[in-house]
């Protein structure tokens, strides 16, 4: 790794790290919109890296990702915004209802002879949605949830969404710079070479220490503090995973190039679409 991309790598993260960071004091609005805004970004990027194909019905694929980015500001009690038990049904019955409509236009399709372009187009443009929208999305419920099953100790600071924000940027973060000094042997060098073994187990022991740090500082209880510090490492790497192979399908290196050293917006926000889901389901235990 050179220094001016190890620079460039630095300034890009440091200014994406203090616009997110910046807009968590904000109003809710504000906070819901950049979260929007990202995941159209990464809907299109997504959408981008298959455009040779013929899997391209774009509007409904934006708005099927927007609905299920709101589908997390429904709930009951503070108006259009709370954190109950209405809010996950909600989001189920929202995703229930996209996959019944979405099998329906299928078998329609089917039973007309319509080319199977199309009829993987449909699949793709709900997956993509999901995927995006609906994973991304929950970091609003984060955000929602505040110090929620904490005894506060860190304030108003919104303790749920810094669970899955900075462990999962410091493990990337750790992974990357102890990979590229020292990683020797690759995990999967035929979806992502650059990851090791030495940079990704470096990464998971980051990850943890500092959702730990942020677990015992808010005072949790002991099981979702753990639970939450063993989760955030792998799951993240999941999700990184998981979009390299996206991309090794595509042919492509990166989603993007918004973020100069990091690629596009899907490369920057991939293992927090894995993350964000996993530290909400941990959210819902420590709740009881």
């Amino acid at each position: 790794m050179g220094t001016a991309d190890l620079e460039r790598r630095t300034i890009t993260a440091i200014v994406y790290a203090v616009v997110v960071l910046a807009a968590l004091f904000a109003p809710w609005p504000v906070f819901a919109a950049l979260v929007a805004i990202l995941a159209l970004l990464a809907y299109v990027e997504l959408r981008g890296l298959f455009r040779y194909r013929s899997y391209q019905p774009w509007t409904l694929g934006v708005l099927t990702t927007l609905a299920f980015v709101g589908a997390h500001l429904i709930d009951r009690g503070t108006g259009v915004v709370g954190l109950s038990v209405t809010g996950p049904v909600m989001v189920l019955v929202i995703v229930t209802a996209f996959g019944v409509l979405t099998i329906v236009a299928l078998l329609a399709q089917v039973a007309r002879h319509e080319p199977t372009p199309r009829i993987l187009g449909a699949v793709f443009t709900l997956a993509g949605s999901i995927y995006i929208g609906l994973g991304f999305g929950f970091l609003i419920r984060l955000w929602i949830a505040n110090g929620s099953a904490t005894r506060g100790w860190l304030g108003d600071l919104p303790v749920w969404l810094l669970l899955a924000l900075v462990p999962t940027w410091v493990g990337d973060s750790t992974a990357y710079l102890v990979g590229s000094r020292i990683g020797r042997r690759r995990i999967t060098p035929t979806i992502s070479p650059g990851k090791t073994w030495e940079g990704t187990l470096a990464g998971f022991a980051a990850a943890g220490v500092v959702a730990l740090l942020i677990a015992v500082s808010a005072g949790m209880k002991t099981g979702p503090a753990l639970l939450v510090a063993v989760l955030v490492g792998p799951v993240g790497f999941g999700g990184d995973l998981f979009e390299s192979g996206i991309k090794r399908v595509a042919g492509a290196k990166d989603s993007g190039t918004l973020f100069p050293g990091h690629g596009g917006v899907l490369d920057r926000i991939d293992s927090l679409i894995f993350v964000a889901p996993a530290v909400a389901l941990v959210l819902a235990l420590a709740r009881g």
